[in-house]
């Protein structure tokens, strides 16, 4: 009879996130607008920039809207290089 070399014990896997990975790497971040108030017809952007030359490569996981108000409103992201108008940048950024 033919021995069986073949283990019957499960393997063990582990599995890590991309973002606890970049965490770890000291490469992620969290970051949000202030609060944008649109209304009267105006419209509002927030944006995550990555500057000309930073030589850093953006994956975005999760974007998160939050609506305080009852009136409903319609939400769109865009993805570009070259935002409209200027902004101001913001100090809730976590590194």
């Amino acid at each position: 009879m033919a021995e069986n070399n073949k283990s019957k014990d499960p393997r063990k896997v582990i599995c890590i996130p991309n973002t606890l990975q970049k965490s770890m790497e000291g490469k992620y971040f969290i970051g949000q607008t202030e609060t944008l108030i649109i209304g009267k017809g105006l419209n509002a952007w927030g944006g995550l920039i990555n500057p000309v030359g930073s030589y850093v490569n953006i994956y975005n996981t999760v974007v998160t809207i939050t609506n305080f108000s009852e009136t409903p409103f319609l939400a769109q992201f865009w993805f570009n290089s070259h935002p409209p108008g200027s902004g101001i940048i913001s100090d809730k950024v976590s590194l």
